[in-house]
């Protein structure tokens, strides 16, 4: 027991500097302008904080707040920028296939809310390619208008391994506005709605026969629909520093798992800020989207 919860300590320090690099990357990156060169790499500093649920529909929070390291590497197929660690397929201008990576992490066994005594709730990753199309672009400025079809597979991270637990899909919208009014100012907002398998959902919203109390009834959740998000991010791209905000709205409201008596919220929200320091690059530049 002391040996997991030592584990579990330092996964806690590993995760929060590599979250809070992405966290940073996430909220200033899509500023840059599609006419400066920027460096093939860079490294540097970042600082993140945010404040989260659990996973969506928990009452409960995480709220942290950490420095990290920072690298940008802007390939023609592998990317390590604000989408996370991926890889890109242009097909043409304005179309183009990436394979993308993401995580959730854990949520402690000493949960005290609707999870109470139902064990740790174990870190998840999810990986899959995204068909991406950019349907609009405005002729004299850096505004444009993208559609994106994420498919990912999930799998579980525990002690014994990895594990598969189902696919999502996330299709949304993107409108992407850069350097408003000749300034480094931006911003993106995306919207659209979430679907998943049941043992997607399972992971977060089942209640086996074992858990069930007075309280927290047994819960079996289908396959389908799973509420929708909007994200708004807010930056400013000076480079060498960048900073900005973020604001995500997810809402569970006819999701195939609302009945859950592990969905204490049916609407969350979720904020943060990011700051980035490029400090050291390449001498190479190349062209950005």
């Amino acid at each position: 027991m002391l040996n997991r919860a030592a584990a579990t300590c330092r996964l806690k320090y590993l995760y929060q500097p590599l979250l809070t690099t992405l966290f940073a990357l996430m909220v200033v990156q899509p500023a840059f302008s599609e006419r400066e060169p920027l460096p093939l790499w860079d490294a540097g500093a970042a600082f993140g904080a945010t404040r989260i649920p659990h996973y969506r529909g928990s009452g409960q929070y995480n709220t942290w707040a950490a420095p990290g390291p920072l690298f940008n590497y802007r390939g023609d197929i592998l990317k390590v920028d604000d989408d996370g660690v991926r890889t890109e397929f242009r097909i043409n201008k304005d179309t183009e296939i990436d394979i993308s990576f993401g995580a959730n992490l854990p949520v402690s066994a000493e949960d005290r809310g609707v999870r109470a005594d139902m064990g740790r709730l174990e870190a998840t990753a999810e990986t899959g390619p995204s068909l991406q199309m950019r349907v609009w672009q405005h002729a004299t400025d850096n505004r444009e208008f993208w559609i994106k079809l994420p498919v990912r597979a999930q799998f579980v991270v525990d002690s014994d391994g990895i594990h598969p637990q189902g696919l999502i899909f996330a299709p949304y919208v993107q409108f992407i506005a850069r350097d408003i009014r000749a300034s480094r100012w931006g911003y993106s907002l995306s919207l659209g709605p979430l679907y998943a398998d049941n043992e997607y959902y399972e992971h977060f919203y089942d209640v086996p026969l074992e858990y069930v109390t007075a309280v927290r009834p047994l819960f079996k959740t289908g396959g389908g629909y799973g509420g929708s998000r909007i994200i708004l991010n807010l930056y400013n791209a000076a480079y060498p520093i960048s900073y900005g905000v973020f604001l995500r709205w997810d809402t569970l409201k006819d999701s195939e798992f609302e009945e859950s008596p592990l969905v204490e919220e049916r609407e969350n929200l979720s904020v943060g800020f990011g700051i980035s320091w490029h400090i050291w690059s390449s001498k190479k530049t190349v062209p950005i989207r």
